[in-house]
């Protein structure tokens, strides 16, 4: 077996025990739950080979998916994770601030970056909703 195909393999174990255990031994409780721990077991142990053979070194690639696009708003995964870490920068930035105290300037432009970016995107995200809602009333007449 190739190596590559073993996380898949390990992600479906589960899976496919559900499937045996729904189609085939759903009334032996007994069987079942043997079939659902050797999926677990299995998948372990698999896991444990896998570690083994090809090294405890995460991918660096990043990819990279397009999840929604319209028009010329296009969000990734990517993307979202990108702008998570940016809020909880700014948060954490933000909060550390002196109320009493002036902010810098650099920390006000990313703030109005921040929030012309999510600013368009809720427009676009409006509009998209709007222009489905009117498809729908259209098709429901």
């Amino acid at each position: 077996m190739k190596i590559e195909i073993l996380p898949w393999v390990i992600l479906f174990l589960p899976l496919l025990a559900a499937a045996g255990i729904t189609l085939f031994t759903q009334r032996n409780r007994r069987l079942s739950g043997g079939l659902s721990i050797a999926a677990v077991v299995a998948g372990f142990e698999l896991s444990v080979i896998f570690v083994a053979i090809a090294g405890w070194n995460p991918a660096t690639a990043e990819t990279s998916v397009t999840w929604l696009e319209i028009g010329a708003l296009k969000a990734s995964f990517h993307g979202a994770l990108r702008t998570a870490e940016t809020l909880a920068a700014l948060q954490a930035r933000i909060d550390g601030l002196n109320p009493g105290d002036d902010v810098e300037r650099p920390l006000l432009d990313e703030l109005a970056h921040v929030s012309a970016a999510h600013a368009v995107a809720a427009a676009a995200l409006r509009g998209f909703v709007e222009t489905m809602l009117t498809r729908r009333t259209a098709a429901a007449e």
